[in-house]
């Protein structure tokens, strides 16, 4: 099916990530729902070694207000958290084929996610 042909190609995206990640042992997987505060509060500090100033941490506070991906009418649009509401509302073969495809690799990722360097 299609939803399973798109689970799939996401899989793949994912595993590449992942053999990379395995074969180079640089990187940093961040779960979504760490956003945005990991970003100045453990990445650019920890991960990067790049010193973050109050002034700078602000402006990244309020760029995450924001919608990233706003264009045209959907232009600086106020970020709402949506996540809890899309996996409610995913259809039943959405579910199934992102855990067929994507589970064990989620689970992976997320345990990377979770590590300390």
């Amino acid at each position: 099916s299609k939803i399973e042909y798109c689970a799939a190609h996401l899989a793949g995206l994912s595993l590449s990530a992942l053999q990379e990640y395995d074969r180079s042992q640089q990187g940093r997987f961040v779960n979504y729902a760490q956003m945005p505060n990991i970003v100045w509060e453990d990445i650019f500090p920890n991960h990067f070694h790049v010193p973050v100033s109050e002034e700078a941490v602000d402006n990244m506070k309020q760029a995450a207000l924001f919608y990233s991906k706003g264009r045209g009418k959907q232009a600086n649009k106020e970020w709402e958290e949506d996540s809890t509401k899309k996996h409610q509302t995913a259809l039943p073969s959405v579910r199934s084929a992102a855990d067929l495809f994507l589970g064990d690799i989620y689970r992976a990722m997320e345990k990377l996610s979770n590590a300390k360097k």
